[in-house]
């Protein structure tokens, strides 16, 4: 019992020195619980702290992110637009001066074509119009060439039979006196008064002739069937000139020296009278042999008027020998009128053709000029729009690259400054994540 006693005692001593232990501890658990409250506290709001300020830099890194972005978009759309303004890419401005030079050496080239093309069309025109009135004049040539000619075939047809009719040609033949020309052959009767003549000389106009006429005396044994002159060289009458008549000699010429002889004794005091009442008024001016004849072979003499006629084919030998002659030589000068006209032709043909290949070489060039100006200036409108579009384009592209440029500066800045700032909550956060 003592023993336990004793036990008990070392038991309840002990005991109390635990307990006082346990106090001892309860007590240091106490501060043990303060202090980490109040470090729990601490580590909370260090902990907080740290989250806001790893938050505050995700934001700030998303920030800077975008600011990057931005800067290289910039900096991009700078070079884009730095490239785009180079002058390699602006259009090209000498060509733009040559094409408008060229333009308007073209202009005046092709006014100066213009005006030459112009002469030409009118010289063209002209000899066109030359050329038409040279053919119009032709046709009317060879129209009454034609209307001349068959005149000339119907007279002398008619002439043929009044020469030819009757038994007196056989007699000349059987004599040897068919070669013998007749006395209006040889002669150049002045127009209009051939039928006053042969009113005059009548028979006599169709006479032969002879050396002697006393030789024509010896066909007395066979006279010609019909009437028929001889006649020899003659020695012309004196007569007296009558005022305000010409002798009818004068509208007759021969190159004959023996008919005009002749002639001025059958003429002799015939005179030519206008017409038939200045004939009829000045009779009494006539001589004892006198005539007046006038263009329709009407003869008047002191006493009578004898009006005449062509009672037969033979009446008219003098004037259609006369006409024949005058038509012979109207054709003789239309054929030549025809032949100069031909020859005008030709030249006038050619000149018109030269001028047509002038003409239309001139408008082809000049078509050719219109086609070469017109290419010009469809590409100098559009490299003009394209100047015109490019100094817009540029002027704009100056103002963007001055906004650019202004806007990376101020991106610049705010890298700068968000470095700074990064660097302040990067050490910022150091310092907190350490307290804690």
């Amino acid at each position: 019992i003592a023993q336990f006693q004793e036990h008990k005692e070392a038991l309840a001593q002990e005991a109390a020195e635990y307990e006082e232990e346990a106090a001892a501890l309860s007590e240091t658990v106490a501060e043990r619980q303060q202090d980490y409250e109040m470090l729990s506290a601490a580590y909370e709001q260090a902990r907080s702290k740290s989250v806001e300020a790893q938050n505050q830099i995700n934001v700030f890194h998303v920030e800077m992110q975008a600011v990057s972005r931005e800067v290289s978009e910039v900096e991009s759309r700078i070079e884009a637009l730095r490239l785009e303004s180079r002058p390699a890419a602006a259009p090209d401005e000498e060509r733009f001066e040559e094409l408008t030079e060229k333009i308007e050496e073209n202009t005046a080239l092709l006014e100066e074509t213009a005006a030459q093309s112009e002469e030409l069309s009118e010289a063209l025109a002209q000899a066109k119009e030359q050329l038409e009135a040279l053919r119009g004049d032709r046709q009317a040539r060879a129209q009454e060439l034609e209307r001349t000619s068959a005149r000339v075939q119907t007279l002398s047809a008619v002439q043929e039979r009044a020469e030819g009719q009757g038994k007196l040609p056989q007699w000349l033949a059987k004599m040897g006196l068919e070669s013998l020309p007749r006395l209006f052959e040889a002669l150049d009767i002045d127009p209009g008064w051939a039928v006053a003549l042969e009113a005059v000389l009548r028979e006599k106009a169709s006479a032969l002739t002879v050396g002697d006429v006393r030789r024509a005396a010896g066909f007395g044994f066979d006279p010609p069937p019909s009437k028929l002159v001889f006649y020899s060289e003659a020695k012309p009458l004196p007569v007296d000139p009558i005022e305000g008549f010409e002798p009818l000699l004068s509208h007759v010429r021969t190159d004959q020296p023996r008919i005009m002889r002749a002639l001025e004794g059958w003429l002799a005091g015939v005179y030519a009278a206008p017409d038939l009442a200045q004939a009829a008024a000045a009779a009494e001016k006539l001589g004892a042999r006198g005539l007046f004849v006038s263009p329709q072979g009407h003869v008047v003499d002191r006493v009578s008027i004898t009006f005449w006629a062509e009672d037969s084919e033979d009446a008219g030998i003098v004037s259609r020998a006369a006409q024949i002659r005058e038509l012979a030589a109207k054709e003789a000068e239309l054929r030549a009128q025809i032949e100069e006209l031909d020859e005008k032709l030709i030249a006038a043909k050619a000149k018109a053709a030269d001028f047509e290949v002038q003409y239309r070489a001139k408008e082809a060039f000049a078509s050719e000029i219109r086609n070469l100006t017109h290419a010009l200036e469809v590409e100098h409108s559009a490299l003009e729009a394209a100047i015109e579009a490019w100094r817009q384009r540029s002027t704009r592209v100056a103002l963007e690259l001055r906004e650019l440029e202004e806007r990376l500066e101020e991106l610049r800045v705010r890298q700068e400054e968000g470095e700074n700032r990064f660097a302040q909550y990067d050490e910022k956060l150091a310092r907190v994540q350490q307290a804690a």
